[in-house]
């Protein structure tokens, strides 16, 4: 319990430091969401801004809390490489999710639409969880500039894994199903989370809910990049035979 409590007061002093990149992507998350009223076919590029945006926000915690003084004339180039393997890992992860899904409904012939988005929630939710315990060091270990990349995190990771998948249930998981619940129990009496309504006029209720959604989650990402930068230290550490 001690090592869950560090977890989140190490996460929350990060979440701080990077403050003003967690109010730049609160704002393009905002932004993105009143674009899509107004401009719905522009929806794909909106979401692959979301996923740039949110890569470089995990960047960043992951260089301030591995090299927080570090030569920051560098992050540009470390950023580009850590995108792509972000980006990379979420949509295979993502895609895996749903494909596992989809073969079970076929097989099993699952048609009602709210059980199998459920499925899905669930099954990207495993997988995810599963990649990041096997290969999530690969994000430090490229911000410590490990020649050994993604070979180098998959050593790493049968070390780590359950000490991965035990602080992602217990510390980061709540916050996942506090997000959810922001977004999901208003529906149930009727209102919407969007913060520009259909009409264009500005939703106070929906701005307000986006707000504490996205601050969870920021919290929430703040947290996972401290237990895999741990988890990367044990896994050197244990490569190295020190523990």
């Amino acid at each position: 319990m001690d090592e869950n409590r560090n977890m989140y007061r190490e996460g929350a002093n990060l979440f701080g430091q990077l403050r003003w990149w967690g109010l730049a992507l609160a704002a393009w998350l905002l932004l993105a969401d009143g674009l899509a009223v107004f401009f719905p076919t522009i929806g794909n590029a909106l979401n692959m801004g979301t996923l740039i945006a949110w890569a470089v926000f995990t960047f960043m915690g992951h260089a301030q809390f591995m090299l927080p003084n570090r030569d920051r004339a560098d992050d540009a180039s470390l950023m580009q490489g850590f995108i792509w393997r972000y980006a990379g890992t979420l949509i295979l992860a993502g895609l895996s999710g749903v494909a596992i899904v989809v073969a079970l409904a076929i097989g099993f012939g699952i048609e009602n639409e709210g059980l199998i988005a459920l499925m899905v929630l669930i099954s990207v939710g495993i997988v995810m969880g599963t990649v990041l315990a096997l290969v999530g060091t690969w994000f430090p270990g490229h911000v410590m500039r490990d020649a050994a990349g993604l070979r180098g995190a998959l050593k790493r990771g049968p070390g780590v894994f359950f000490y991965v998948i035990g602080h992602l249930l217990v510390s980061v998981m709540p916050l996942v199903l506090l997000t959810m619940l922001f977004f999901m129990a208003p529906s149930f009496w009727g209102y919407t989370t969007r913060i520009i309504t259909g009409e264009g006029a500005l939703h106070l209720f929906g701005l307000a809910t986006n707000l504490a959604a996205i601050a969870v989650s920021l919290l929430g990402n703040c947290i996972m990049v401290v237990i895999l930068a741990r988890a990367y230290e044990r896994g050197e550490d244990r490569l190295s035979g020190l523990i």
